[in-house]
């Protein structure tokens, strides 16, 4: 792995919101599940923003 990904801010912001989703992942209800299906939507974009600025470098 690259070492300037972890100068990325989004890098951080990914962690969290994977970390979040797969807390909300083993929650039960329908609330639970949307917001896992959030974070782990956020964790995606934010890891593909991390990727598109160290590959600009």
């Amino acid at each position: 792995m690259n070492k300037a990904i972890f100068k990325q801010p989004f890098f951080y912001t990914a962690l969290v919101n994977f970390i979040l989703a797969l807390a909300f992942i083993f929650q039960k209800g329908y609330v639970a599940r949307l917001g896992s299906f959030l974070c782990f939507s956020t964790f995606i974009v934010s890891f593909y923003k991390t990727n598109k600025a160290v590959r600009k470098k």
